[in-house]
């Protein structure tokens, strides 16, 4: 009977088969290179293997990826979505420490904020709209004549990107030195939501907020600053 009889199939219908197995995979799974990347929304394009276009796609949640980068990516439906990333890509992060102030400081007496310029700036990038950042500020100083209360702050200066954020003092806040001529250290933090991407120069700022005593750090004093790009919980990151 036919059915008993062994089914053979024409090696050409074989390669035809194959090859359409292929292209299909082509289509739903490729590799390519990310060309741009939105620093808001999860919009992106991606130039696949083997093509000259790049192609608008998407990119999922929990993948991070930047022009250049080698990544994956899946249609589903219409869309097409960078589900991997060959690279790992790092956020903004930055840090200055100086163990001691070359130099000593003039007199601190403005109730205003003002560059503390012994200390230098640090450029920070920032990679993401939708990201914070979280800083951190360790300062040390002392007080002649009288008591006197130093605050300090940090000024993100836009260099490149930064669109439409304004240059601003951001408050760390300082400790009261009742102590004459003895150096007391602060140190604390603060998380920072409304800078967008982009490079800054970030300087240091302090004013004195009470007090009639002058404020002055030297080769005594030690100050840092860390920087570090963030993934906000309350909000998509892409």
């Amino acid at each position: 009977m036919a059915g008993d009889r062994p089914v053979s199939y024409d090696d050409e219908l074989i390669r035809i088969i194959d090859e359409r197995m292929s292209l299909y995979k082509m289509k739903t799974v490729s590799q390519g290179t990310c060309i741009t990347r939105d620093t808001e929304g999860p919009g992106a394009t991606v130039t696949f293997d083997g093509a000259t276009s790049p192609v608008s796609v998407k990119v999922m949640g929990d993948c991070f990826c930047q022009p250049d980068d080698r990544v994956v990516a899946g249609k589903y439906g219409s869309d097409w979505l960078i589900i991997g990333s060959f690279s790992s890509t790092a956020f903004g992060e930055a840090n200055r420490a100086l163990d001691n102030l070359s130099v000593a400081t003039g007199a601190l007496t403005s109730s205003t904020f003002v560059d503390l310029t012994e200390f230098g700036t640090v450029q920070f990038d920032k990679t993401f709209d939708n990201t914070f950042v979280r800083m951190g500020l360790q300062a040390q100083a002392f007080v002649t004549g009288a008591t006197a209360k130093p605050f300090w702050a940090l000024r993100f200066t836009p260099i490149a990107g930064g669109i439409g954020y304004t240059p601003a003092d951001i408050p760390f806040g300082g400790i009261n030195i009742n102590q004459l001529s003895t150096h007391t250290s602060y140190t604390t933090f603060r998380r920072v939501t409304n800078i967008p991407a982009g490079s800054y120069t970030v300087s240091m700022r302090w004013r004195r907020v009470s007090g009639s005593g002058s404020v002055f750090a030297d080769t005594n004093d030690s100050y840092a600053v860390e920087l570090d790009e963030n993934v906000r919980a309350s909000v998509p990151i892409l």
